[in-house]
Protein backbone atom coordinates (compact mmCIF):
# COMPACT_ATOMS: atom_id res chain seq x y z
CA UNK A 1 0.00 0.00 0.00
CA UNK A 2 1.07 3.55 -0.78
CA UNK A 3 -0.15 6.00 1.50
CA UNK A 4 -1.90 9.08 -0.38
CA UNK A 5 -2.30 11.23 3.26
CA UNK A 6 -5.31 12.85 4.02
CA UNK A 7 -5.95 15.33 1.04
CA UNK A 8 -6.44 12.73 -1.32
CA UNK A 9 -9.78 11.73 0.25
CA UNK A 10 -13.17 13.59 0.91
CA UNK A 11 -16.86 13.01 1.97
CA UNK A 12 -19.82 14.93 2.63
CA UNK A 13 -23.14 14.89 4.24
CA UNK A 14 -25.53 15.61 0.91
CA UNK A 15 -26.95 18.88 2.21
CA UNK A 16 -24.49 19.76 4.92
CA UNK A 17 -22.25 22.14 2.29
CA UNK A 18 -18.87 21.38 3.90
CA UNK A 19 -16.20 18.46 2.85
CA UNK A 20 -14.51 16.74 5.13
CA UNK A 21 -10.92 15.09 4.67
CA UNK A 22 -10.90 11.36 5.44
CA UNK A 23 -8.10 9.40 7.32
CA UNK A 24 -6.83 6.67 6.85
CA UNK A 25 -6.78 6.63 3.05
CA UNK A 26 -5.24 4.54 1.03
CA UNK A 27 -3.57 3.17 -2.63
CA UNK A 28 -2.99 -0.01 -3.61
CA UNK A 29 -1.18 -0.34 -6.98
CA UNK A 30 -2.69 -3.58 -9.13
CA UNK A 31 0.13 -3.57 -11.82
CA UNK A 32 -2.33 -3.16 -14.75
CA UNK A 33 -2.14 0.66 -14.51
CA UNK A 34 -5.20 0.29 -12.16
CA UNK A 35 -5.81 0.19 -8.70
CA UNK A 36 -7.86 0.26 -5.55
CA UNK A 37 -8.17 3.60 -2.73
CA UNK A 38 -9.90 2.15 0.44
CA UNK A 39 -10.44 4.41 3.33
CA UNK A 40 -12.89 3.88 6.34
CA UNK A 41 -15.74 5.58 6.77
CA UNK A 42 -18.26 5.31 9.98
CA UNK A 43 -21.96 6.14 8.95
CA UNK A 44 -24.21 7.95 10.59
CA UNK A 45 -28.06 7.65 10.72
CA UNK A 46 -29.97 4.88 8.28
CA UNK A 47 -30.57 7.13 5.13
CA UNK A 48 -28.13 9.89 4.87
CA UNK A 49 -26.86 10.27 1.77
CA UNK A 50 -23.01 10.52 1.65
CA UNK A 51 -20.53 11.49 -1.34
CA UNK A 52 -16.75 10.54 -1.14
CA UNK A 53 -14.18 12.54 -3.94
CA UNK A 54 -10.68 11.80 -4.72
CA UNK A 55 -10.03 15.45 -4.38
CA UNK A 56 -11.72 18.56 -3.05
CA UNK A 57 -14.21 18.91 -5.11
CA UNK A 58 -13.95 22.28 -7.67
CA UNK A 59 -17.42 23.26 -8.78
CA UNK A 60 -18.44 25.00 -12.34
CA UNK A 61 -19.50 27.41 -10.70
CA UNK A 62 -15.96 28.31 -9.11
CA UNK A 63 -14.99 27.95 -12.71
CA UNK A 64 -16.88 30.93 -13.91
CA UNK A 65 -15.75 32.88 -11.18
CA UNK A 66 -12.21 32.61 -11.67
CA UNK A 67 -13.14 33.90 -15.22
CA UNK A 68 -14.68 37.01 -13.63
CA UNK A 69 -12.11 37.43 -11.03
CA UNK A 70 -9.14 37.59 -14.30
CA UNK A 71 -11.71 40.45 -15.63
CA UNK A 72 -12.06 42.37 -13.03
CA UNK A 73 -8.23 42.53 -12.43
CA UNK A 74 -7.39 43.68 -16.16
CA UNK A 75 -5.28 47.13 -15.80
CA UNK A 76 -3.36 49.05 -18.18
CA UNK A 77 -2.24 47.43 -21.34
CA UNK A 78 -3.25 44.15 -20.84
CA UNK A 79 -6.43 43.09 -22.37
CA UNK A 80 -8.76 40.09 -21.27
CA UNK A 81 -11.05 38.71 -23.97
CA UNK A 82 -13.76 36.22 -22.37
CA UNK A 83 -15.44 34.07 -25.12
CA UNK A 84 -18.23 31.35 -25.60
CA UNK A 85 -16.22 28.11 -27.14
CA UNK A 86 -19.06 25.96 -26.69
CA UNK A 87 -21.69 24.23 -24.37
CA UNK A 88 -20.64 21.12 -22.93
CA UNK A 89 -22.81 18.17 -23.00
CA UNK A 90 -25.34 19.38 -19.91
CA UNK A 91 -25.33 22.47 -21.98
CA UNK A 92 -22.80 24.43 -19.29
CA UNK A 93 -20.82 27.55 -20.70
CA UNK A 94 -16.97 26.29 -21.44
CA UNK A 95 -15.85 29.12 -21.77
CA UNK A 96 -11.82 30.52 -23.30
CA UNK A 97 -10.25 33.79 -22.07
CA UNK A 98 -7.32 35.05 -24.61
CA UNK A 99 -4.44 37.54 -21.78
CA UNK A 100 -2.37 39.51 -23.75
CA UNK A 101 -1.66 43.11 -24.08
CA UNK A 102 -2.94 45.53 -26.61
CA UNK A 103 0.40 46.35 -29.00
CA UNK A 104 0.12 44.50 -31.89
CA UNK A 105 -3.30 44.08 -32.64
CA UNK A 106 -4.68 43.72 -36.31
CA UNK A 107 -7.97 45.14 -37.56
CA UNK A 108 -9.29 41.86 -38.62
CA UNK A 109 -10.60 39.50 -36.18
CA UNK A 110 -9.51 35.83 -35.01
CA UNK A 111 -10.96 33.31 -37.60
CA UNK A 112 -13.65 30.55 -36.66
CA UNK A 113 -11.77 27.18 -36.63
CA UNK A 114 -13.58 25.42 -39.82
CA UNK A 115 -13.77 21.71 -40.64
CA UNK A 116 -10.50 19.76 -42.05
CA UNK A 117 -10.22 16.02 -42.89
CA UNK A 118 -8.21 15.17 -39.59
CA UNK A 119 -10.60 17.74 -37.45
CA UNK A 120 -14.27 16.75 -36.00
CA UNK A 121 -16.56 18.80 -36.77
CA UNK A 122 -15.86 22.41 -35.23
CA UNK A 123 -19.54 23.49 -36.07
CA UNK A 124 -20.16 23.68 -32.77
CA UNK A 125 -17.50 26.16 -31.32
CA UNK A 126 -18.15 30.06 -30.71
CA UNK A 127 -21.88 29.79 -31.24
CA UNK A 128 -22.15 33.72 -30.03
CA UNK A 129 -20.13 34.63 -33.38
CA UNK A 130 -22.07 31.78 -35.47
CA UNK A 131 -24.74 33.82 -34.41
CA UNK A 132 -24.07 37.15 -34.77
CA UNK A 133 -24.29 38.09 -31.09
CA UNK A 134 -20.87 38.19 -30.50
CA UNK A 135 -16.95 38.72 -32.29
CA UNK A 136 -14.09 37.17 -32.10
CA UNK A 137 -11.11 39.35 -30.65
CA UNK A 138 -8.70 40.86 -32.91
CA UNK A 139 -5.51 38.77 -34.45
CA UNK A 140 -2.10 39.83 -33.45
CA UNK A 141 -0.03 38.29 -35.72
CA UNK A 142 3.37 39.18 -34.77
CA UNK A 143 2.48 37.29 -31.14
CA UNK A 144 3.43 33.34 -30.32
CA UNK A 145 0.57 32.02 -28.94
CA UNK A 146 0.17 29.67 -25.94
CA UNK A 147 -2.52 27.28 -25.34
CA UNK A 148 -3.34 26.50 -21.40
CA UNK A 149 -5.92 23.99 -20.90
CA UNK A 150 -7.44 22.35 -17.83
CA UNK A 151 -9.86 19.78 -17.23
CA UNK A 152 -10.66 18.55 -20.29
CA UNK A 153 -12.73 15.78 -18.58
CA UNK A 154 -14.86 16.11 -15.50
CA UNK A 155 -12.65 14.30 -13.23
CA UNK A 156 -9.36 16.18 -13.93
CA UNK A 157 -10.23 18.53 -11.26
CA UNK A 158 -6.90 18.99 -9.55
CA UNK A 159 -6.08 20.72 -12.85
CA UNK A 160 -8.76 23.46 -11.94
CA UNK A 161 -6.39 23.85 -8.54
CA UNK A 162 -3.39 24.31 -10.51
CA UNK A 163 -4.67 26.83 -13.15
CA UNK A 164 -5.40 28.54 -10.09
CA UNK A 165 -2.14 28.27 -9.14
Amino acid sequence: KQQLGNEKCWSTLTGSGGWKRLNNCSYRDQGDRTGDLQFDYLFGEKGDEVEFAFCFPYAYEESLATHREVLKRVTGDIVVYNELLCFSAEGRRIEMLTVTDNHGADKREEDLLYDHADVASTSHLFPEVRDGTATRPPRYPEKAEVIISARVHPGETPASFVLDG
